[in-house]
């Protein structure tokens, strides 16, 4: 029962993705202002005015980088690390990411502190197989020193490539103390974005689900997994959404309609100076039965909004560690020239109105993944999950 698609977005691929859980509307026109907006570049013009007059290279200057420069530094103010002016080159790149042209590394990206920190390699990735893991810290790549990274991008764009080159990454593994030398094959990504497997507990079979990203896909693939599970008459169910950094809001209310009943709040958005919510939809299969739902520190935005949404419905036992806290929503709209913005717009609650964004969900177990174990295939997390619903 095996479902495989390419990921829609570009969040959670190092084949152009730069941020964690990026979750975005797309508008597919071009943004216009209603009314011009009041800005005082007085500073800006007088400092324009003396470099073309006393630098000593300004006939060399890209007209177009000072435009961009300009554009970045406006962003960079909110000092929002969801919010970003992307050029043309970088905004094709991102389309590109889209429309599920993916070639790279296979692994998931976060800036933290100025620090490239690998959430995840993807399963069976070139990142994965080269032995990059989870807390990484990526100090080099291809020999140049990344120091202190302010766009996340940048690094993204020197390590991603076409299928069957190569790339090295300099790594700091989590508790080591001298750095590696990663040599990473390029190639095409496939992410499996639903996995289905059948455990067992005291000889009754459990249904697993695994869910590693919420694409575009993901509602109509998660529902024929769960008919197969609901009509095999499984009742005990875990819901993987570790190591899963999110993706369409859609998804995620496509999936909880499953759970929750119709017509009862899935999420709530609050925008400026207004709030809003979405509710369960209708859906041909329902499953009603027990739940326990995993959770870690990289499960984040469209992930905790299922978990959240079903923890405070009662609905399910959620183990693991404490999840990302990415509850911001981010629309990216693109500009006249091939540029885009991506700004946060909104945040997302719980239906019992907590917030996510910069708190996480807390689980109703908590419990630490032994990462040396499950490295060879000992998953500490998943095996409480199998006990807990076994006794139930």
């Amino acid at each position: 029962m095996n479902k495989t698609s390419k990921a829609a977005l570009f969040a959670l691929l190092l084949v152009g993705s730069f941020l964690l859980g990026q979750r975005f509307s797309l508008n597919s026109s071009t943004f216009t202002l209603s009314a011009p907006a009041v800005l005082d570049m007085s500073s800006a013009e007088d400092v324009w005015q003396i470099i073309q007059k006393s630098y000593l290279r300004a006939d060399d200057i890209d007209q177009d980088q000072v435009k961009y420069g300009l554009a970045r530094g406006l962003m960079g103010v909110l000092g929002d690390p969801h919010s970003a002016f992307l050029d043309p080159d970088e905004s094709e790149a991102f389309m590109t990411s889209l429309k599920g042209d993916l070639h790279g590394i296979g692994a998931e990206l976060k800036l933290e502190d100025g620090l490239v920190l690998v959430v995840s390699p993807l399963p069976d990735s070139p990142a994965e197989r080269a032995g990059i893991m989870p807390g990484d810290i990526i100090m080099k790549v291809d020999g140049q020193m990344l120091g202190n990274v302010s766009n996340l991008f940048e690094v993204v764009m020197n390590i991603r490539g076409e299928k069957g080159t190569q790339v090295v990454l300099t790594v700091l593994h989590e508790n080591q103390i001298t750095p590696v030398d990663i040599a990473i094959i390029r190639d095409e990504i496939h992410l499996e974005s639903v996995k289905f497997e059948e455990k067992t507990q005291n000889s009754e079979k459990i249904a697993f689900i695994k869910l590693s990203s919420f694409t575009e896909e993901i509602g109509s693939e998660f529902e024929d997994i769960l008919t197969e599970v609901v009509n095999n008459g499984y009742n005990k169910l875990v819901l993987d959404l570790r190591f899963n950094g999110g993706g369409f809001l859609e998804g995620a209310i496509d999936i909880l309609s499953h759970f929750v009943p119709e017509g009862e709040v899935a999420v709530k958005t609050k925008r400026k100076g207004s709030q809003s919510q979405r509710v369960s939809k209708s859906k041909d299969v329902n499953y009603t039965g027990e739940i326990v739902v995993l959770v870690n520190d990289s499960s984040a935005s469209a992930s905790e909004i299922v978990a959240g949404a079903l923890q405070d419905y009662g609905l399910a036992h959620v183990l693991g560690v404490k999840t990302f806290g990415k509850g911001s929503v981010q629309e990216v709209l693109p500009l006249n020239d091939g540029s885009l913005i991506r700004i946060t717009i909104a945040e997302w609650l719980t239906p019992k109105d907590r917030s996510i964004d910069g708190v996480g969900v807390d689980p109703d177990e908590v419990l630490i993944m032994d990462y040396e174990a499950y490295k060879t295939g000992e998953d500490n997390q998943l095996r409480r999950a199998l006990e807990y619903l076994g006794s139930k």
